[in-house]
């Protein structure tokens, strides 16, 4: 069996999909979710920006009330989950960038309590160019 290729931003395919004639390309955000890397942490401040082709699990730990940014280089059908951590004084609050859908239309509301958890998991719909995503809060 030849060797796998792997290259990190560009798409790509394993040698061996040639040897049996498939013709099934990963994406290199598919790669990631498949070798299941750990969270990506993701740099605090007023606009929290996500760079997708990095990872697609990504940590946060909120000092202030920001807004979650649509991230960029998403991939369609990819998913993109967020570990919100409350610092030390809790209440803050996100808001979030437009591709940010939740179920019938109100956006998820972080916990407040300091030191608190909360996830945040989302779905890209490249079609329709949104993401489609549900929260949990309290995580202890």
């Amino acid at each position: 069996m030849a060797t796998t290729n792997f290259v990190i931003g560009t798409v790509i395919q394993p040698d061996w999909l040639n040897d049996v004639n498939l013709k099934t390309y990963w994406t290199a955000a598919q790669w990631l979710t498949f070798l299941q890397l750990p969270a990506t942490v993701l740099t605090p401040g007023a606009t929290v920006n996500t760079d997708a082709t990095l990872n697609t699990n990504f940590r946060l730990i909120a000092g202030q009330n920001f807004t979650l940014a649509n991230p960029t280089g998403l991939s369609n059908s990819q998913y993109v989950n967020y570990q919100i951590v409350q610092d030390a004084t809790g209440s803050r609050i996100v808001t979030y960038g437009s591709k940010f859908k939740f179920p019938g239309g109100t956006a998820f509301a972080l916990s407040t309590i300091a030191g608190s958890v909360d996830y945040i998991s989302c779905y890209y719909d490249g079609v329709l160019d949104i993401l489609l995503c549900v929260g949990q809060k309290g995580f202890a």
